[in-house]
């Protein structure tokens, strides 16, 4: 499912990164209903429909779309062309009518999205850059000692090398679709059975995926770097061909064991196979052309390739074990979050944590829109370094939910009367007062000050930048500064920046980002939590 909407998307270009939008839509408390993908694709703010229509009025629709087929596996497909709905002859019998069609943007807003994408841009610059220095250092290596034979076995290595990879990538669960339609292609063949037999494990975890990645890295390293390099090679040609020969039975017990015991067919296996025969031919015809002899065979050569062996399995074992359980744990946290951004569990949770007064001072510090049914109160001090960070999560919140939710601000000031003078909060309430409030932007200009406030964190800066005639005592401002203490002191703030909900404090197993995920839902259970809010309020 998930990979059907991360290609829809690709088609359409949309930035979205394909690992953020998996987790996303995996972490919906629907999923995989379409609820989910319709909830996921709202979030990031990007523009989409869902409806039903007969077939008729598909022929009209501007490609490409995706359809809600009702089979067993509940499938989405991507329409990218009209040859597509025509090579789909199970569309007429399964599709039910639904047709999701999302818009094309040029960017997606949503920052955790950005740092995705940046690290997956990142980690295939790395890929490529590894790729580009290998491939230059084994060319310069075999520049000065070019023979045909190290050029195919070394083209049979690196294919080998990337049938390990997809072989490793499948035992972690890991899909790519050209890979899962060649496997699946055919009613004789089926990888997964094959691999995932207790035959395709040799030793403890250590399986016949393992061994081809680490037996294909070792001839890589082998052919490309030590080869090229040695004075003789004759003996690394010997323990190398010694080596192919012996993988003859397992390549036969192989071929025995899907034809006769399992009776059906993995491709990548077969693959695999092929290759292998391939090299052995290729050693035997070195051995006859006199490139190396039965008495090359040295034990130095022979503890070498061994040890790379046992080097290169254990890293791919380790490398394995440790993928294993990273996937696993996102599994256990994807699975986990289905449950805690649940909008009825977070409601729940909400309405046992402690209770404050968050009624709107008449002189309020608000951002967004006033009406909005979520809103949220969040206790600050101009001197907290975490607040800065809190109030920009909140800020990106508000941005992307302008309807539904708001931040009203409550700042730690000091109780006394001459506080505007060694106090930054009395200073910022004052100007906020005499050159914010009840004006047209209030909203905007609210937060462009409390943002500048803190990127600066320093009283004399931000005072040259907001200067302000101060001539004597503000009634007005002493009356707001201490609406903000009392508040602080009434609702027992223990420490800033600390968040209420609809005036109830953010529960412990929520952090504030948190409510992305929960705002559409939760939007429905308001009316829950104000009947709570209203029993709660004193007669």
């Amino acid at each position: 499912m998930e990979q059907a909407f991360v290609d829809y998307l690709t088609t359409l270009n949309i930035p979205v990164s394909r690992k953020y939008f998996r987790k996303r839509l995996a972490s919906h408390p629907d999923y995989p209903s379409l609820l989910s993908v319709s909830d996921t694709l709202e979030y990031l703010g990007i523009p989409h429909g869902v409806a039903r229509m007969d077939r008729a009025s598909m022929a009209n629709l501007e490609l490409p779309y995706v359809l809600h087929l009702e089979n067993d596996a509940g499938e989405y497909i991507v329409i990218k062309e009209e040859n597509d709905v025509k090579q789909r002859t199970d569309i007429p019998k399964d599709w039910n009518g639904v047709v999701l069609k999302a818009e094309p943007v040029d960017e997606v807003k949503d920052a955790v999205n950005r740092r995705f994408l940046s690290a997956e841009k990142a980690k295939r610059w790395g890929m490529y850059l590894f790729v580009a220095s290998l491939s230059g250092m084994v060319t310069l290596l075999l520049w000065n000692s070019f023979v045909w034979p190290v050029l195919i076995l070394l083209a049979t290595a690196i294919a080998g090398n990337l049938l390990g990879y997809l072989l490793v990538a499948k035992d972690l669960g890991v899909k790519y679709d050209v890979v899962e339609s060649f496997c699946n292609a055919g009613k004789s063949t089926n990888c997964d059975r094959v691999m995932r037999s207790d035959e395709a494990t040799l030793f403890g975890q250590f399986s016949f995926s393992d061994a081809v990645l680490s037996y294909f890295a070792v001839q890589l390293i082998t052919v490309g770097l030590l080869i090229p390099l040695a004075v003789n090679a004759a003996p690394l040609w010997w323990i190398l061909s010694a080596a192919g020969v012996l993988t003859l039975p397992i390549v036969a017990y192989s071929f025995w064991l899907q034809a006769i015991r399992f009776k059906t067919w993995c491709r990548l296996c077969l693959l695999v196979a092929g290759v292998l025969v391939v090299q052995s031919g290729l050693f035997w015809w070195m051995a006859t052309a006199g490139m190396f002899g039965l008495v090359d065979g040295v034990p130095w050569t022979i503890g070498l390739v061994v040890g790379l062996f046992l080097a290169s399995a254990s890293l791919v074992f380790l490398l394995k074990t440790r993928l294993k359980e990273g996937i696993e744990a996102e599994k256990a946290e994807v699975a986990a979050n289905r449950i805690k951004f649940n909008p009825s569990v977070f409601a729940h949770l909400l309405l046992q944590r402690p209770q404050a007064d968050c009624t709107p001072f008449e002189q309020e510090l608000l951002i967004g829109n006033p009406n909005a049914p979520i809103q949220i109160t969040m206790a600050t001090s101009l001197g907290c370094g975490p607040c800065r960070e809190g109030l920009e999560k909140v800020k990106q919140l508000v941005s992307s939910f302008p309807d539904l939710i708001n931040l009203s601000i409550r700042l730690s000031v000091s109780n006394n009367g001459n506080g505007q003078e060694s106090d930054p909060g009395w200073y910022l309430l004052e100007y906020w007062m005499k050159q914010v409030y009840n004006t047209n932007d209030q909203s905007k200009q609210t937060e462009k000050l409390l943002q500048e406030w803190f990127e600066m964190a320093d009283m004399n800066a931000f005072r040259e930048k907001y200067s302000l005639l101060i001539n004597g005592q503000s009634k007005g401002l002493e009356t707001m500064a201490m609406q903000h203490s009392n508040w602080f002191e009434k609702t027992e703030i223990k420490g800033t920046p600390t968040f209420f909900v609809n005036g109830y404090q953010l529960p412990a197993q929520y952090r504030i980002e948190d409510l992305r995920y929960l705002v559409a839902g939760f939007s429905e259970q308001i009316s829950v939590v104000e009947k709570h809010v209203k029993q709660a309020a004193p007669k």
